[in-house]
């Protein structure tokens, strides 16, 4: 199995966006099996390394955007680290998504398929607060430092990036309705943040290559 085709986005004449990858719209159904397989695995890098080699997977929950052209870093690092040892801000992905509206960008943070959502009592897991909480750390250093991070990673169209966060497996809260309206609930309360399953991934690329969209 062959990655995605990435080509840099100075072919494609996209000089406010000179930091990113274009991302050809290139996924075969051999590729979408190999992701569920990585899925399964329940390893975090595994599961971050397929999707980064194949980010096209995430367009069809970019909502309104993506479907014009989409832009991908890995590991983007937005903040390098601080002379006083601090660390610096390293995210997952970063995703940039044009539609009939423009350019809009996603931050994203991933944990482990085989991560929980929640405990059974209904609070955040250790693993989703951690992830969480780093997502909105990002958010915020994102939406103060916008000017640092388009000179630092040669992005000059950054603006106000939202949060996707990737966790876990569907039926941890389709088996449980306790926990789907918990889910449905912080959603509604943070709508800068899209918390997503796996599964969701999966199914959104198979009915998108279903469509044709990315075949």
């Amino acid at each position: 199995m062959s990655p995605l085709k990435i080509t840099s986005t100075k072919d494609w004449k996209h000089p406010e966006l000179a930091g990113m990858e274009i991302v050809e719209r290139d996924l075969s159904k051999d590729e979408l099996a190999a992701f569920s397989e990585a899925v399964d695995a329940g390893d975090e890098t595994t599961a971050h390394q397929f999707l980064a080699d194949h980010p096209i997977v995430f367009e069809p929950v970019l909502e309104r955007v993506g479907h014009h052209a989409m832009w991908f870093k890995n590991k983007p690092q937005i903040r390098p680290p601080l002379t006083n040892g601090k660390r610096g801000k390293i995210p997952d992905c970063l995703i940039a998504g044009k539609g009939s509206g423009g350019i809009e960008w996603f931050i994203v943070e991933l944990k482990a398929p085989s991560a929980r959502l929640f405990h059974k009592g209904g609070y955040f897991s250790s693993e989703a607060n951690k992830g969480l909480n780093q997502l909105a750390e990002y958010l915020q250093y994102a939406q103060e430092k916008q000017g640092a991070i388009r000179d630092a990673l040669e992005i000059s169209d950054f603006v106000n990036p939202r949060g996707i966060f990737v966790i876990g497996r569907s039926q941890e809260t389709e088996e449980n309705v306790r926990l789907e309206k918990l889910k449905a609930f912080w959603r509604s309360t943070m709508p800068n943040i899209q918390i997503i399953s796996y599964d969701r991934l999966k199914r959104a690329a198979y009915e998108a290559a279903n469509r044709g969209k990315l075949l």
